[in-house]
């Protein structure tokens, strides 16, 4: 059976892929080997950070902000609360890759914000007790989004334009011809003129791209906040720098638990080997800098759960054609900061796959930069 494109992987960027070529008028087709939105992967969790004085590089800005656009148009179509607006703090010492960075982005980007004393952070949010040898920028245009819902929606949009979605059902091999590409599964072959692999944790080993990635499981945990000072939408989301290790971020609580976890502190795994136990040293690790830093949010544990960050060498995500095999599109390594992005992610690569120019990917995106994949 022949599709204008295949989509492997219906998490955050693959769902928003799919609705977006959908919705063009593609004949498209949307795989996974589980049924989305799941917690095996890389999109689950409940909630999500969505900020746009990224740190990371400033090139990432116009994505950000488009990014927020279609969250909010999706939210129209389909009538679900997708974000929810509560700030964000960045806290870190002043010249440190943290603050400095997230700093730069926002005053290139003309990005609303506020740079605070660790003295004035108290008063203004009281949950948060910032180490006195930091700053604060607060970004109030920052908030929570809802990953389930999210995928679950753009999904539901996929479909109503005309996708076909196969879950459950794992692709074995994604291979090229002189006019097209071929996805097989147990059951067959599928032929499109491109294919976009938004696979997560699973993209390397099925393009043959182990040695460009890294696959880590890392956990994340929920705390029973001890008072209303931790709960949305009065309690920012916040990323925290600090000399015992990785970034902690936290998110508020939205029902559910205060939300925490340590960013790239996992170790190397096989997604296929999954491990769901969390245990008592990763619980405590996490909850002694909560209570350190957030001493509202600390409470008893109410829950631990894992999920996989698949990075690239030098962290920036990797998006666009296989120089090899141009019709394959590879969409991967956003794992632990690519969430937010996925509305205009799916936008962008949904225009690559139509063969049109996609502006708002940044040339450090391409897959160029690793070498090449099996074709």
């Amino acid at each position: 059976m022949r599709f204008d494109s295949i989509v492997v992987g219906l998490g955050a960027t693959g769902s928003a892929t799919l609705a977006h070529l959908a919705r063009a008028g593609q004949r498209v087709l949307g795989i996974d080997r589980f049924a989305p939105p799941h917690d095996r992967g890389s999109s689950h969790g409940e909630t999500r950070i969505y900020r746009q004085a990224y740190y990371e590089a400033p090139e990432y800005v116009p994505l950000a902000l488009r990014a927020l656009e279609l969250w909010h148009e999706l939210e129209q179509e389909t009538r679900r609360t997708l974000f929810i607006r509560t700030g964000a703090l960045t806290i870190g010492p002043e010249h440190g890759e943290l603050v400095s960075g997230a700093l730069a982005s926002a005053r290139q980007h003309d990005i609303p914000h506020q740079v605070l004393d660790a003295r004035d952070v108290p008063s203004r949010f009281p949950a948060f007790r910032p180490p006195p040898d930091t700053v604060t920028l607060f970004e109030p245009t920052a908030g929570v989004l809802f990953p389930e819902r999210c995928i679950a929606s753009h999904l539901e949009v996929a479909k109503k334009h005309g996708a076909e979605i196969l879950s459950d059902v794992e692709v074995t091999d994604v291979g090229v011809g002189p006019n097209s590409v071929t996805v097989t599964v147990a059951t067959g072959l599928y032929r499109a003129e491109r294919i976009v692999v938004a696979a997560g944790a699973w993209l390397p080993k099925l393009l043959g791209m182990d040695s460009a990635f890294r696959v880590t499981r890392e956990v994340v945990h929920w705390f029973h906040p001890r008072t209303s000072i931790a709960q949305a939408p009065a309690c920012p989301v916040s990323m925290i720098a600090h000399d015992d290790g990785p970034i902690l971020y936290t998110l508020p609580d939205v029902g559910g638990g205060f939300k925490a976890g340590l960013h790239h502190a996992g170790a190397a795994a096989d997604p296929n080997l999954h491990d769901a136990h969390v245990t008592a040293a990763e619980r405590e690790r996490v909850g002694t800098l909560v209570e350190r830093f957030i001493p509202g949010g600390a409470g008893p544990v109410v829950r631990s759960a894992p999920c996989y960050y698949t990075t690239s060498p030098d962290h920036h995500f990797v998006i666009g054609p296989l120089a090899r095999s141009p019709r394959i599109i590879v969409a991967s390594a956003c794992s632990g900061h690519g969430f937010k992005f996925a509305s205009a992610l799916g936008e962008s690569i949904a225009l690559l796959a139509r063969n049109k120019p996609a502006p708002l990917l940044p040339a450090l995106f391409s897959p160029e930069r690793l070498g090449t994949a099996k074709s």
